[in-house]
């Protein structure tokens, strides 16, 4: 086994879809990442050249790495024999040169990754975030509360810009500016992927939909500023636009949520979310 890098996004998305999509909601961030990058990269922020690499055979993929810059080393595919699959990783990534800020993926492939990375390099890692994956294929009844979901416009952008900011702060870990937070509004406002619940005239609440697979499509970016939240807006919101998404044909909606946030795994649930798999992100140069 070897590893094997791509330049061309379509041509590395024939060689792993297939084992990706062996468990395509665990794989719904590579997969989804994939498909934008093979359709409108523009269109979704990414302005870097992608690093894409797989580990295993001639077209026979066993472990697929991924990445964005300036966002996660992305790791998935099948965890067995994990540990020669990560030394060949490793090899590869050291003698390349290649940096990366943080990884994600789920823990059976990632921790060992990050276990390897520590011993050959001696960058010191920190835990950013423990993450659950939901997945939901109905959903469940819940109290709704008063007012609407509706796609965010022109007119929101001011606000949902600032939310967004505070959503990458508070729920994962980054300190980011004004001006990510309007470049992914007016993307999601372009796009129609962001929306809003409005209540009496006000928009209280705000979800977006991200990353569509060839079945499913995952759910994101769910804020509710702090002196509206007790009220039920955000699960109402997320609850409205996975209907929505199920009635456009989808056959499952999932999300990720901070598995030190206890609330927000229970919402998810009521709502008809249910968990799969635990994924890691660690950060590294700490």
């Amino acid at each position: 086994m070897k590893c094997y890098e791509f330049k061309d996004p379509n041509v590395f998305y024939k060689e792993v879809a297939p084992v990706l999509m062996k468990n395509e909601v665990i794989n719904s961030l590579p997969l989804g990442i994939l498909n934008a990058l093979v359709t409108k990269p523009a269109d979704h922020g990414f302005k870097e050249r992608p690093f894409m690499a797989y580990i295993g055979e001639e077209h026979d993929p066993k472990l697929v790495l991924l990445m964005t810059p300036p966002n996660h080393l992305v790791l998935s595919g099948l965890d067995r024999n994990i540990e020669k699959l990560i030394s060949i990783a490793l090899d590869y990534i050291i003698q390349n040169r290649i940096e990366f800020p943080s990884v994600i993926g789920i823990s059976s492939i990632v921790n060992p990754f990050v276990e390897g990375c520590k011993e050959r390099t001696g960058k010191n890692v920190k835990i950013d975030m423990s993450q659950r994956i939901y997945k939901l294929e109905k959903v469940d009844a819940i109290p709704i509360s008063s007012g609407f979901l509706r796609v965010a416009s022109k007119r929101d952008m001011n606000i949902v810009s600032d939310w967004i900011t505070q959503f990458a702060r508070e729920a994962i870990h980054e300190d980011k500016d004004e001006t990510f937070g309007r470049e992914r509004a007016h993307r999601g406002i372009r796009n129609q992927s962001l929306f809003v619940w409005e209540d009496s005239g006000k928009i209280v609440s705000m979800v977006s939909k991200t990353k569509p697979t060839e079945n499913g499509i995952t759910v994101s970016l769910v804020y509710t500023p702090q002196e509206l939240r007790g009220k039920g807006y955000a699960s109402s919101a997320v609850a409205a636009l996975s209907q929505q998404l199920l009635d456009e044909g989808y056959k499952y909606c999932c999300l990720y949520t901070d598995l030190t946030n206890p609330t927000s795994n229970s919402i998810y649930q009521k709502i008809g979310y249910r968990p799969l798999a635990d994924s890691m992100v660690y950060r590294f140069g700490l």
